[in-house]
């Protein structure tokens, strides 16, 4: 589930921070799984890239408020 969250990390964020923090539960529980650093990977991925979306939104909609008559 760890490679998943990685690679839906960098599709879709919100997608691989949830399966990234679900990930990293089940290897806490069960410490015979492997994927503690993809898992974390994601988490900070998504983060990220959340956050670079929240900040472009708000880019967004600052530029263009400003250029209204």
């Amino acid at each position: 589930m760890a490679i998943v969250a990685l690679v839906s990390a960098f599709v879709i964020a919100p997608v691989g921070l949830i399966l990234g923090i679900v990930s990293l539960v089940q290897i806490k529980n069960n410490p015979n799984q492997k994927g503690k650093g993809l898992a974390i990977a994601a988490i900070i991925i998504s983060s990220i890239g959340i956050l670079l979306f929240v900040f472009m939104l708000i880019g967004f909609f600052a530029y263009f408020s400003l250029l209204r008559p």
